[in-house]
């Protein structure tokens, strides 16, 4: 850091600050500042200063802040999207008094989007994805399909995952991502002794399942794993997608699934 701050020719600054600080600094008990962020609030517990936020000359908030604002959680302000519709939008922030006022602004936006995605196939790879309520023949659906699963919170349904290659293909990753609503039950890993499975590896997440394969041989592989209806709600599931940890090129993606949980 030292030998940064001399290449930037502003040592000398930097010591000043250091001086300020320690003399404006106001110890605290025994004599010693037993908390890093001491060094931030130098200064600020002086504060006493009005401050005003308007978005295109309409009035937000009006706020005095003082010392004690410092130990107190910051003011969050929501904007009414009715606001937000005009082609320009002017945010100004006006403060008065002594002290400083730090501020952040966040804009966050949605737009419309097409769900109804076409399977993605290359280098002779394709992956599809059926969901099924488990012990219910017949209720299978596919994304492609166009159809709804509908089930009850506490169903379980079983998640097939088909792979298709026509040749042989190595070091793949498989994910699919978990319809919101749903759990997988079993998120832990294999135990050795009971390894029969033909790929090499499954990590479970909070938002996918994951599958590593090392080789994957021409033909169609499937894989399985369970999931649980908890929240009721109409949800819509991601495309599953492989891809070559190496290779950009192979890779494929199917489509949108709908799931409706039901009480």
């Amino acid at each position: 850091m030292g030998e940064l701050v001399e290449s930037i020719g502003v040592r000398e600054c930097l010591d000043k600050v250091v001086e300020w600080i320690e003399l404006e600094k106001k110890p605290e008990p025994e004599g010693v500042w037993v908390k890093g962020k001491g060094f931030a609030m130098t200064g600020e517990l002086a504060a006493d200063l009005a401050a005003v936020v308007e978005l295109n000359g309409e009035r937000l908030v009006a706020r005095q802040f003082s010392g004690d604002d410092v130990f107190r959680p910051e003011l969050v302000i929501d904007v009414n999207p009715e606001l937000l519709k005009e082609p320009e939008l002017t945010l100004n922030l006006a403060a008065s008094g002594t002290g400083r006022l730090y501020y952040t602004a966040e804009l966050s936006q949605y737009v419309p989007a097409e769900l109804e995605t076409k399977t993605l196939a290359g280098q002779g790879l394709t992956i599809n994805r059926t969901y099924q309520k488990l012990g219910v023949p017949g209720s299978s659906i596919s994304g492609a399909s166009g159809q709804s699963l509908v089930v009850r919170s506490g169903d379980v349904i079983e998640v097939t995952i088909g792979l298709t290659a026509d040749r042989e293909l190595e070091y793949l990753m498989v994910e699919d991502p978990i319809p919101a609503g749903c759990e997988v039950p079993d998120q832990g890993r294999v135990p050795i002794w009971e390894w029969h499975y033909w790929w090499a590896d499954r990590v479970v997440r909070d938002e996918l399942v994951a599958y590593a394969i090392t080789h994957l041989p021409s033909g169609t592989k499937t894989l399985k794993y369970k999931l649980i209806a908890q929240i009721p709600g109409k949800y819509s599931a991601m495309p599953t997608q492989v891809y070559n940890m190496y290779d950009p090129r192979v890779r494929a993606a199917g489509t949108v699934a709908s799931i409706t949980i039901k009480p």
